[in-house]
């Protein structure tokens, strides 16, 4: 009778999420930069991050995919580069017409 091989091995994967909420507010410009550099490497290890920021711009560059959420409601999601360009965002949350 022929034994079934069993792996030594187990492939890991990395899985989790990171919560942070806030995080550049009232902080100093290179806390926030350091803080960025941080979110960045832990994400490229597989960590999912659900960011919650009022800094639009720094939330969209560090950001694959975003929603805007006003009193309540997602009034735009897609692919934050394209969020980014969008000229309705970018009157209404950086002040650029």
């Amino acid at each position: 009778m022929k034994k079934n091989s069993v792996p030594t091995k187990t492939p890991r994967r990395k899985v989790g999420i990171a919560i942070n909420e806030r995080s550049s507010s009232g902080l100093a410009p290179r806390a926030v930069e350091l803080l960025s550099e941080t979110l960045r490497k832990v994400n490229a290890t597989g960590v999912a991050i659900l960011l919650v920021e009022q800094d639009v711009m720094n939330a969209l560059e560090l950001a694959n995919r975003a929603y805007v959420i006003d009193h309540g409601r997602v009034t735009k999601s897609g692919p934050a580069a394209g969020l980014a360009s969008d000229p309705a965002i970018c009157e209404a949350y950086m002040g650029l017409s």
